[in-house]
């Protein structure tokens, strides 16, 4: 039975990329298709929105930016060309700011 934590707390795209790293293989696919289905539905050609929609916020794309790193970062990591850190290093780091 996988654990469940519970926190509200900003983190850094390093941050969610440490945390992605340690899911399983088939968790990782389901949020790849997950997040490529939510991206591919907020950045639709702006020529082509309707009257009246929105364009993403500089904070989306700034969230868009940071997955997209953070499974560059992973794709690194598979490849042996980065070391990935244990979850462990990234719950001391949060805990050690207070949160």
């Amino acid at each position: 039975m996988p654990a469940t934590v519970q926190f509200q707390t900003q983190l850094t795209y390093q941050q969610v990329a440490q945390l992605v790293r340690q899911l399983p293989a088939e968790d990782k696919q389901k949020l790849a298709k997950l997040l490529e289905t939510e991206v591919a539905a907020t950045w639709v050609d702006e020529a082509a929105m309707p009257i009246g929609e929105t364009r993403p916020t500089p904070a989306q794309r700034k969230i868009v930016a940071n997955v997209r790193q953070g499974f560059r970062e992973m794709k690194l990591v598979k490849e042996e060309k980065l070391k990935a850190e244990p979850i462990e290093a990234l719950l001391n780091e949060l805990r050690e700011e207070g949160l």
